[in-house]
């Protein structure tokens, strides 16, 4: 199942509730049009360090679907001193300790009669309370792939959040090297190290940051790993009373569909790029399961001889030629779709061109409007002709491109099922015949 926009910001919403345990292990949630999902492991670190969190699985047909589960992660709760000074310690710090202040009452007596500030100063001591929320989500998130494993999955969880949750869903991924949708979320840069920023940058699929431009909260940290993405949300409310309201988890609006909406009402994500994301996401989901097969049978031969594991090897070589190259003819035709669109784009502009020219010029001949636009090096050639050439050039470099993969693929495919047809019987567990 894809979760869509709206899925997550509904989820993102309820995870709030484990702060006054309203969800359970085995709790149902329901977010929109019949979209069912059950809580299959949950977290309230309440009298510690304020971390919830929750993980959830879609339901069909009253089964669990191990294999599409998310990890959602609270935001901050001003009432919870902890989630506070988690935003200050872990997202803008990068502390991986949570500490707390404490205040000797005695010392602060004797500061007020001697009205003595350096001695209430010296009031205040910091106690290590244990490990920050960062470390116990991390260990949350391992626990719950953990479950998905002993109960079939193969499809390691993609997490979320809101706010601080965000931070965290994250943080999470980039550890575990899964995909993230959050809202709001500041930042997480300084919770990482420097190779692990560059690999959000270098793989913008796999995170998801909505974040109006105007939320001073989720932009606090600034956009160090170039993570964030800018949307206006609907909400037009006055900015300098009003600032929680562009960081709110319920100000954006979605379509029908579940898509988010910018504040002019159209999607957030063109029709081509959600249905590039959607492609590449399930190229990802197979190679997931497949390599989940491949680990299983890896775990079971340590006693096997060398042409088993040769086998094994040359099967793992074979799932990730396929993903790679199905993965690059996806890139490539979602990009051949949007020199498409500007074709037909560019056509119009030169129709729309001349019609204002003959609206305009009501006293000349369609044939001296056109000749007054030549004159201003606007005809059909310089609009239309020239820019379709180029773009079908660009095309064919493309379409040279994917002859390529497709070589690559047929030289590669022969190479694995030499090394493979020694074993008929394993090579058909895995499909290749």
């Amino acid at each position: 199942m894809e979760y869509t926009d709206k899925d997550y910001n509904i989820i993102d919403k309820k995870v709030y509730d484990v702060w006054s345990n309203k969800y359970k292990k085995g709790s149902p949630i329901k977010t929109y049009d019949g979209h069912h999902y059950k809580v299959i492991d949950v977290q309230n670190n309440h009298t510690t360090n304020g971390m919830q969190a929750f993980a959830v699985a879609p339901v069909h047909n009253k089964k669990v679907d191990y294999n599409h589960v998310t990890v959602a992660y609270a935001g901050t709760n001003v009432k919870e001193l902890a989630d506070v000074l988690t935003d200050i310690e872990t997202i803008g710090l990068g502390s991986n300790k949570y500490v707390e202040p404490k205040v000797n009452q005695n010392i602060i007596k004797v500061a007020k009669w001697t009205s003595s500030p350096a001695l209430a100063a010296l009031s205040v001591s910091f106690q290590d309370k244990g490990e920050a929320q960062s470390v116990d989500a991390l260990k949350f998130y391992d626990r719950v792939a953990k479950t998905v494993k002993e109960n079939g999955g193969t499809v390691a969880p993609n997490t979320s959040g809101h706010s601080l949750g965000g931070s965290l869903s994250t943080y999470v991924a980039v550890k575990r090297k899964v995909s993230s949708v959050a809202f709001n979320g500041p930042d997480a840069g300084h919770m990482l190290t420097a190779k692990e920023r560059k690999y959000i940058e270098t793989h913008p699929m796999d995170f998801t940051n909505y974040r109006n431009p105007f939320d001073l909260v989720g932009n606090i940290t600034g956009n160090g790993t170039k993570g964030a993405d800018y949307v206006n949300s609907p909400y037009k409310g006055p900015w300098l009373n009003n600032i929680m309201n562009y960081h709110g988890i319920d100000k954006w609006k979605f379509d029908k569909s579940g898509n988010l909406l910018t504040a002019k009402g159209t999607p957030v994500n063109e029709k081509a790029n959600r249905e590039f994301m959607n492609a590449y996401h399930q190229t990802r989901e197979t190679l997931s399961t497949r390599l989940g097969v491949l680990n299983n049978y890896f775990g079971s031969v340590s006693g096997a001889g060398g042409s088993a594991v040769i086998f094994l090897e040359a099967v793992a070589a074979y799932y990730l030629k396929d993903a790679i190259v199905n993965h690059a003819n996806q890139g490539l035709e979602a990009i051949s779709k949007i020199y498409d669109e500007g074709k037909t784009d560019q056509a119009k502009v030169w129709t729309d061109a001349k019609n204002a020219a003959y609206r305009i010029g009501r006293d000349l001949s369609p044939a001296e409007c056109r000749s007054a636009l030549a004159s201003g090096q606007a005809t059909h050639e310089t609009l239309v002709t020239k820019f379709t050439d180029q773009i079908e050039q660009k095309q064919d470099t493309i379409s040279r491109v994917q002859e390529d993969f497709n070589s690559f693929d047929t030289a590669f495919t022969n190479k694995i099922e030499e090394k493979v047809a020694d074993d008929q019987a394993w090579a058909s567990q895995f499909g290749i015949s």
